[in-house]
């Protein structure tokens, strides 16, 4: 008992600071070597779990598609680095730990309320990461001076940091709202509301149009699902949209004319292939281009962090990667790796579609679902624009969308044995007996 106590806090001391991946001044250790202390306390709770399997002599319930994707997926790793050119041992090392966390935090979590208290966590660690970046964005007084000049909205505001930025973002938003639209506390509805518009601005203000185009898709999604499974967001979602556009309508009129110019510029460059004003469609066409050439002659991957060298002549400048999740994992991981990836995915969106399809769950459990369904839909379109497999916070975060699917998985097997505890009355064939 009570080392499960301690795996417990350590997972909700994991999301509750895992905000020091997104502030580099928080991490532990000197310059290029300080790691967040989400990666040390991974590590403790490593061992710990490792402790408890030993005791309980290992009686931890887990999805098959979990155990064959972490497999794989090492496997994909293994094979691409072994065949590589020019094989990136720290990178690797850095993917292989990253693979590692859904299959750990899965062990850790064992029931829904687990879950549920490790995404509050989350929730309260990704809105102080957003205040950090709305203290940047008004005073000028994090990262490179240069990025400010820019105008956007960020965290980090280092270069090359937009993109990825905006999960830190996204991933709290869906969070607030889930808990705004489909949570219990109804007097604390107005600080969500309130929490909710914040993000959305840093969002609009962010010029990602990657985020523009994906959060508005998913929205609609939600909506469409919700409104089906939910019938009272049939009259919520279309009143909180109308707030939205009002308070974003409301912020363009408080901005300077220079700030506005740079989002109606932003929204231009949606549609065209001019390389002004930083639009990079052009270079992002004829990038995939070059990949999928790549792709055909190296099946296994060319390794990961190899795919620079593949592109030393590309026109646009000097790239690192796809700037697509899909094509890098086909490139540098190969069919093994990008396979088992989309297996994953489309085996998070059914288990998370059967939970918020469940109407057996608490109130209080029933926003988990949605907050994870909403984040693992904004990131399955968001992948086409940005690479995220690197980021820390982008595997712990669908980690506990892993861990809650492992659960609803059995669930459902325990549903199919027995089917009484799941099935109406009604439904259930009455034995006929002579005796009353």
């Amino acid at each position: 008992m009570g080392l499960k106590r301690t795996e417990n806090g350590l997972l909700y001391l994991l999301y509750l600071t895992l905000g020091t991946y997104a502030i580099p001044a928080l991490r532990i250790g000197p310059g290029e070597f300080a790691f967040p202390y989400a990666a040390y306390l991974s590590f403790v709770l490593l061992w710990v779990l490792v402790a408890r399997l030993v005791k309980d002599q290992g009686t931890i319930y887990l999805s098959k598609a979990l155990i064959m994707f972490t497999f794989v997926y090492l496997l994909s790793l293994v094979v691409s680095t072994s065949i590589s050119q020019f094989p990136d041992l720290g990178m690797t090392v850095k993917s292989f730990f990253f693979t590692m966390t859904p299959f750990l935090v899965a062990c850790v979590s064992d029931k829904v309320k687990f879950v549920r208290r490790a995404i509050i966590c989350l929730g309260i660690s990704g809105f102080v990461v957003f205040l950090f970046g709305a203290y940047g964005f008004v005073t000028g007084e994090i990262g490179s001076q240069s990025e400010h000049l820019l105008g956007y909205f960020g965290v980090t505001y280092e270069p090359a940091t937009r993109n990825s930025d905006m999960l830190f973002l996204q991933s709290t938003f869906w969070i607030l709202l889930s808990f705004l639209l489909f949570g219990t506390r109804s007097r604390m509805r107005i600080v969500y509301a309130v929490g909710v518009a914040l993000l959305a601005a840093g969002m609009f203000l962010s010029l990602v149009r990657g985020t523009w185009i994906t959060t508005s898709l998913t929205l609609l999604i939600i909506m469409v699902i919700g409104s089906r499974y939910r019938p009272q967001i049939r009259y919520v979602f279309p009143l909180f949209l109308v707030v939205v556009v009002v308070c974003l309508t409301g912020i363009m009129f408080l901005l300077g004319q220079e700030q506005v110019h740079l989002i109606v510029n932003r929204f231009s460059t949606l549609s065209t292939l001019s390389i002004d004003g930083g639009n990079s469609n052009l270079a992002r066409i004829d990038l995939a281009g070059r990949i999928l050439r790549i792709i055909p002659e190296h099946p296994f991957g060319v390794g990961v962090a190899n795919v620079r060298f593949y592109l030393a002549d590309f026109p646009f400048g000097v790239v690192n990667h796809a700037e697509n999740v899909y094509l890098q994992l086909c490139v540098e991981q190969g069919i093994f790796g990008i396979a088992i990836f989309l297996l994953l995915l489309v085996w998070i969106l059914s288990r998370l579609g059967w939970f918020v399809r469940d109407k057996n769950h608490r109130p209080e459990e029933v926003w988990v679902g949605w907050a994870l369904l909403g984040i693992v839909i904004n990131w399955l379109f968001y992948g086409l624009f940005n690479l995220m497999i690197d980021s820390m916070w982008y595997w712990l975060v669908m980690s506990l969308a892993v861990s809650l699917c492992n659960l609803t998985e059995r669930e459902m097997l325990r549903c199919r044995r027995t089917l009484a505890t799941c099935v109406p009355p009604t439904l259930i064939p009455q034995s006929r007996s002579a005796n009353p």
